[in-house]
């Protein structure tokens, strides 16, 4: 699934598109930790304000997992 694919709040997509380039464009390790702390920021709160539905907690972290993954190699 794609972050284009999933069906959650506009507001809230914008933001983790705006999240995952960051880590995508990270130059270096220092911006790409910077850039996965953000990302586990961001999940806490959607998680504190029962923003998504957890399967789209889960998918949402996927993606950025997937990001960081790719950004490592």
């Amino acid at each position: 699934m794609t972050l284009d694919e999933m069906n959650i709040p506009q507001v809230i997509k914008k933001e983790a598109a705006d999240l995952m380039r960051r880590v995508e464009l990270a130059d270096g390790l220092l911006e790409l930790a910077t850039a996965g702390g953000m990302t586990e920021g961001f999940m806490i709160g959607i998680n504190c304000l029962k923003a998504l539905r957890p399967n789209d907690v889960d998918a949402l972290e996927i993606l950025f997992s997937q990001a960081m993954d790719r950004k490592m190699r």
